[in-house]
Formats: C-alpha cells, sequence, structure tokens
C-alpha cells in the first residue's frame, strides 16, 4: 500500500522502556528526521505534555475503552485497593498511574503494579495471584477465557496504535505525509475487509500465535483509523493526572486531521 503511494518504507520495532527508553527515543529520532513516522497517539500526546517535541498524531489504529480486565469482584476503582495488577510499560501503565493519582494511593502500598510483556500478560489471566491485567483489546480473547470483565472505566476512549510525525514534516514535505496516511488507511481497510488473509499475515509475524489464537483476537479489534476531540480530550486528562503534567493544550494541539480526511475521501 506505501509501495502503491510512491513511498518506501523500512519498519523499525523499539522496545519499551518508559520515559527514559523507548518512547522518547522514538520520539527523538522523529524530530531529528531519522524516522520521520512513529506509531502511537499516545506517545505523540505525552511527548507534547511533557514538552520532548512538536509531534502530532495523524491516524489511529483502533479504539477501546478502559484497558484494564478485571476479575467478577472488581466492579469499581474502589474494588482494586489492595489489588495485584499487570500492565505493559505504556497506555495500560498509564492507566494504572492515573488511578492510582486519582484515588491518592501509593504504588506498592495501596496498589501492586506488576510489569508483564504480551506473552506474561496472556498468561496472568490463569493466575491465581493477579487480580486484573491491562492490555489492548486483543486481550478479550483470555478475559472471557477467565472470567474477566472489562473494567468499567466512566467516559474512557482512548485510540490505539497509528501513525504520527513531527509538525517540521507536516510543513516541509505534506505531500509526503499524505501519501503515508492514504497508505496506512488503505492498510487498515484491507485489514477489514480481508479477515482470512490478515489472519494469516498476523501468524507470520506474531511468534506466540498460530493462526486460530490470532482470528481469535481479530474479533475482539476495532480497525479504525479515526481520531475523535473526545478520544484525544480523555487522552490528554489521563496523561495530565498520571504523568503530572501542567500542560494546557487541548485536542486541536495533540492532531493534524486534514491528511486523514483526505485518505478517506480517496478509499470511498
Amino acid at each position: 500500500f506505501f509501495r502503491d503511494e510512491g513511498v518506501e518504507l523500512d519498519y523499525l520495532y523499539t522496545l519499551s522502556g518508559g520515559s527514559q527508553g523507548g518512547k522518547l527515543k522514538t520520539v527523538n529520532l522523529c524530530a531529528a528526521g531519522d524516522t520521520p513516522f512513529f506509531t502511537s497517539v499516545s506517545t505523540a500526546i505525552e511527548a507534547r505534555l511533557l514538552g520532548w517535541a512538536d509531534v502530532k498524531a495523524l491516524a489511529a489504529s483502533n479504539s477501546r475503552g478502559s484497558s484494564m480486565f478485571a476479575r467478577s469482584t472488581i466492579r469499581s476503582a474502589a474494588d482494586l485497593r489492595g489489588k495485584r495488577i499487570m500492565s505493559g510499560g505504556g497506555a495500560s501503565r498509564n492507566e494504572v498511574l492515573y488511578l492510582a493519582q486519582l484515588n491518592g494511593w501509593k504504588i506498592g502500598t495501596d496498589l501492586e503494579l506488576i510489569p508483564g510483556d504480551e506473552v506474561a500478560r496472556a498468561r496472568a489471566f490463569a493466575d491465581p495471584r493477579i487480580d486484573a491485567v491491562c492490555g489492548r483489546s486483543l486481550y478479550k480473547t483470555y478475559a472471557d477465557e477467565h472470567g474477566f470483565h472489562v473494567f468499567n472505566l466512566p467516559g474512557a476512549l482512548w485510540h490505539d496504535g497509528g501513525l504520527c510525525t513531527s509538525r517540521d514534516m507536516i510543513e516541509r514535505k505534506p505531500e509526503v505525509v499524505q501519501a503515508v496516511v492514504n497508505g496506512f488507511v488503505r492498510a487498515i481497510e484491507f485489514i477489514r475487509q480481508n479477515k482470512a488473509e490478515a489472519v494469516k499475515i498476523g501468524a507470520r509475524n506474531i511468534r506466540w500465535l498460530d493462526e486460530a489464537a490470532v482470528a481469535a483476537h481479530y474479533d475482539n479489534m476495532g480497525f479504525s483509523p479515526e481520531i475523535t476531540d473526545e478520544g484525544l480530550r480523555w487522552m490528554i486528562g489521563l496523561l495530565q493526572i498520571a504523568k503530572t503534567s501542567q500542560c494546557k493544550e487541548g485536542p486541536g494541539d495533540m492532531a493534524e486531521l486534514r491528511f486523514l480526511h483526505k485518505a478517506k475521501e480517496n478509499t470511498k
């Protein structure tokens, strides 16, 4: 899809590492022009809130509510106190930090936060010592199997994955930005319309899942490039609290959506 738009693509995978590792490194590489685009709407928002760089979100990959899957006995935030929660190092961890700050809890005292990669979190649902697991929508497969439910976090709307770039790239090479967004939107639409082939591609690239598992996860993912003001406001508010940021920027500062609107028109 990118090649059809005249774009030669090299894909780099960065390991997670919080503000001292993957995210900051990714944003710095983008700001320097070494990797003009990066994934993660939340990383772009976090970068602006923390003053790392002038970057913008261009499109999402899918949207969800809360990232937390909890045992049936956990129905509200109050029920989480004293519990053990496993999360990744990105959006899911920030949600736990947000809830802790909001309720005046101290991590390690009022709440135990356990880090886990993709495989560890998949296995955590079967661990009786874990009360909740945080992750992307695909984890609903394991949640359903082990009797967990999506935690009710009122108002939650999170735009996952996605495509981002620097303001400098937008201003200097808008035609390249449009071409990349076009390819991205076309790819998402292909995934939506071609489940069988998308599942085969997933199974080839996700080493710990077979086709049956990828197919189950596929059904839990609402693939869409949409970014909304409602979602951006939620993400900004959550990350401001989780990261103790005083930055007052709004949705219009975090995303540049004219390329997405044009790309959607082109795919009709």
